[in-house]
């Protein structure tokens, strides 16, 4: 699963992913390990909106950083979460996460929205 996706739920997921993000990388097919990883996440996710009956960014957000942390260590990568930025215009802000290569050299940054947010929006800010 690409960084920086939110999991839209549904059977059309890698649909939605090409009809929005075409100028983006090429959706490929998950490894058989990263697949396994993916059913957990969409299985641990199910439990945790089932249990707090909600959809919340805050509430569903610790499910997909386990993702990205177990996709990370297959890679030989660390995931680092409140990761520091600076912006273009100097502005210190902190995103959500990032995977990092041991040389500290930052290869995708996440931030977590809501399911209601409009993603096409936020990514043009």
């Amino acid at each position: 699963m690409p960084l920086g996706t939110t999991y839209k739920g549904g059977n059309n997921d890698n649909d939605y992913f090409a009809e929005h993000h075409a100028d983006r990388q090429p959706y490929r097919k998950p490894s058989p390990m990263s697949q396994l990883l993916i059913n957990d996440y969409l299985k641990q996710l199910d439990l945790i909106k089932k249990v707090s009956g909600s959809q919340r960014e805050t509430i569903v957000r610790e499910a997909f950083k386990d993702l990205l942390k177990a996709e990370g260590r297959q890679h030989g990568l660390v995931f680092l979460a409140e990761y520091p930025l600076k912006t273009a215009t100097k502005s210190n802000i902190a995103v959500d996460g990032a995977l990092l290569h041991e040389l500290r050299m930052p290869l995708g940054y996440w931030e977590a929205k809501d399911e209601k947010d409009d993603l096409d929006s936020v990514d043009q800010a």
